[in-house]
């Protein structure tokens, strides 16, 4: 079987899932090609697009004949609109992959985080079997990432939201064979819940990690390494963006003005674009793209901190469950699925700086009782690249055999 994997990155959370799922294929001797827009990382089989210029939104609005006012005729006027939210993303693009040889010879094509990339006409044009990994919700919403950008902008946003969901659903209903693969129970229930894809074969399985980069390290080496204090308690905070409200890093320090945090060393790794006010002194490293630096910092940590609002199933918590470091998380997404408190982190009670406080706390107590080596082991009977790609396999399979 060929299986092609379109993904608009070839970095990022999804983009790096989706390249590692591609290369567990190939180790389980799957014909698997990977084809993204930029940041194509160096491997087997992995391709980009030459750059061509992306389609400005104003051309998604004319197609869709949503506004005919003059204030609403661009993408300036709706990006200027007042809204609170992360992404939103326009099914349009100047992208038409449909005759792209990689699609044309795939027995099955995997889509992943595809925004900005693939316009959904192309569902209209090709006559293939796809398997859709959700990285996030937007392929069952309209123009939002994630549901709470939707309740937040539902005043401003309600009616251009709906429209592009009404538009991207007439495609992806001419789609005969697409089944969904979901990462956490939560997107599971989301999606399978969902006007777009509530008809539609559903599975979850999790993503997987190499335990080759990701793993032990001693703690005391690792501290050496990036000058860390070894006498604190060493939170790390990484997301790729750092001031991303989403990822919650405003809930963890207004959790820790609450308590006595001078023994605490928060170490803060990605792009910072704006600056957050903390009484808490927060230590930012920086965006690390190298894996084994990566590596080296979660297992100089002594706990990974995941104060998401929302959150699917993050690459930051198999990476630091792969090098034996506890993880201590808002109640969210696929945390929910994979923490087990007091044996491989803890979980807060809610999505509020109190509650993160009172985790935070009880790690403090009981970090001396978690046992890198058994978190490790407990990670990799999880998320294997063997398991994940037996799954996908059994998927494939079944599809091709209908």
């Amino acid at each position: 079987m060929k299986i092609l994997h379109i993904s608009t990155y070839g970095s990022g959370g999804g983009g790096i899932a989706a390249l590692r799922l591609h290369n567990a294929l190939l180790n389980n001797g799957i014909e698997s090609s990977y084809l993204c827009l930029e940041n194509a990382p160096f491997g087997e089989n992995v391709f980009s697009v030459p750059p061509f210029k992306l389609s400005t939104v104003n051309v998604v609005l004319r197609k869709l004949g949503l506004y005919k006012t003059e204030a609403d005729k661009n993408w300036n006027s709706v990006k200027n609109l007042k809204g609170n939210y992360e992404f939103f993303s326009f099914p349009s693009t100047n992208y038409d992959l449909s005759q792209h040889p990689l699609v044309q010879n795939a027995d099955i094509i995997n889509l992943h985080w595809v925004n900005n990339f693939i316009d959904y006409s192309f569902f209209a044009k090709i006559n293939k079997k796809i398997v859709w990994t959700l990285h996030d919700m937007n392929p069952f919403q309209g123009g939002f990432h994630y549901y709470n950008d939707v309740i937040e902008n539902k005043e401003i946003f309600g009616k251009i939201e709906n429209d592009l969901l009404q538009y991207k659903k007439r495609f992806i209903h001419q789609v005969k064979d697409l089944e969904i693969v979901t990462l956490s129970s939560w997107m599971y229930e989301a999606s399978s819940h969902s006007e777009m894809f509530s008809e539609r074969p559903h599975h979850l399985i999790r993503n997987s990690i190499d335990f080759s980069i990701f793993k032990n390290y001693t703690k005391t080496f690792a501290r050496e390494v990036f000058n860390l204090p070894q006498d604190k308690t060493v939170l790390l905070f990484v997301s790729e963006i750092v001031t991303n409200k989403r990822k919650g890093l405003d809930l963890l320090l207004d959790a820790l003005s609450e308590l006595d945090a001078s023994d605490i060393y928060i170490a803060a790794i990605g792009n910072v674009i704006k600056d957050i006010k903390s009484k808490h002194k927060i230590n930012y490293l920086g965006k690390i793209s190298d894996q084994r630096a990566m590596a080296l910092l979660y297992a100089a940590a002594d706990a990974c901190m995941l104060t998401s609002r929302e959150d699917n199933l993050p690459n930051v918590m198999l990476e630091s469950l792969a090098c034996g470091t506890p993880v201590i998380s808002t109640p969210v997404g696929g945390m929910l699925d994979i923490i087990k408190p007091g044996f491989n982190g803890f979980l807060a009670e809610d999505i509020s700086p109190e509650s993160i406080r009172k985790a935070i706390e009880e790690f403090l107590k009981k970090k001396d009782l978690f046992v890198s080596e058994k978190i490790r082991q407990s990670a990799s009977e999880i998320f294997s690249p063997d398991i994940q790609a037996k799954k996908y396999i059994k998927v494939y399979q079944n599809m091709l055999n209908k």
